[in-house]
């Protein structure tokens, strides 16, 4: 079956296209288990069986119109409970993206929320998407607590009340905090790097509470240049040839936190 793949910049241009093929609505969606770039497993039929309804976003990293939805959906995911609630959000890549990349595509256009878990290619993403088999990317389908296919499509996508739009009738899921913390990740890793723009092949990375992290430090192009533990609240960051964007991603036991850096 051929797919279409568009790199666009505006969300009406896939009405009539984005939904998935492979399910009519009202028929059962096979059960999958995959692993997010944060190495957490998600399974569908867990979620079903508590009564939860199941939001899928399929996407990859350079289509445009999924880089526009990325953050509406990351708003949604961080309104609802981060899937703490009755509703469930689950990012999943086309299948071509590694976890470097989607780690990548979440920096840049996540937004500033909670972001929903991200399955990238290691982690099975393309196993969910070939048995759903999205015609287009982006799209976003629903799956009900009976392991049904609710809707094939939520589509247009403007804002965080479109996908609202598309909740069942008597579908009234509570708005909550996120248990994630309900600190935001820049309150539980506060860091800094300094200077940011950087000049010449050094920063310093300086943790404001220290606690047992560590990070890593991967190129534009999604593949890790380097990577290490973090010892004490100051720590002197060196890279060979480092003139350009770079992302940096600090993790603790909670929580995982990425900003980009410019050498200059």
């Amino acid at each position: 079956m051929i797919r279409f793949y568009f790199i666009i910049f505006t969300l009406f241009s896939f009405v009539g296209l984005a939904q998935v093929q492979n399910y009519e609505e009202g028929e059962v969606v096979a059960d999958f288990t995959v692993t997010d770039i944060n190495g957490q497993e998600h399974n569908l039929y867990s979620y079903t069986a508590e009564g939860k309804y199941v939001f899928i976003d399929f996407f990859y990293k350079d289509c445009g119109g999924c880089q526009v939805l990325a953050p509406i959906f990351n708003e949604f995911y961080d309104k609802y409970g981060c899937n703490e609630g009755d509703v469930v959000c689950l990012l999943i890549n086309r299948g071509v993206d590694n976890d470097e990349a989607v780690i990548e595509f979440e920096a840049l256009h996540g937004g500033d929320f909670h972001h929903a878990p991200a399955i990238s290619r290691n982690g099975g993403a393309i196993d969910v998407d070939s048995d759903l088999n999205p015609y287009a990317y982006p799209t976003v389908c629903i799956i009900a607590p009976d392991n049904t296919l609710f809707q094939d499509k939520v589509w247009p996508i403007n804002d965080v009340e479109d996908i609202e739009a598309a909740f069942p009738e008597d579908f009234y899921p509570e708005v909550l905090n996120c248990t994630l913390g309900t600190l935001e990740p820049e309150t539980l890793l506060d860091f800094e790097v300094f200077p940011n723009p950087v000049t010449g092949t050094s920063f310093d990375l300086i943790i404001k509470d220290y606690q047992k992290m560590s990070f890593r430090i991967i190129n534009i192009l999604g593949k890790e240049v380097f990577a290490s533990d973090i010892k004490g609240v100051k720590t002197k960051v060196y890279l060979e040839e480092p003139q350009g964007v770079y992302f940096l991603e600090v993790r603790s036991k909670q929580v995982t936190r990425t900003i980009k850096i410019l050498f200059q």
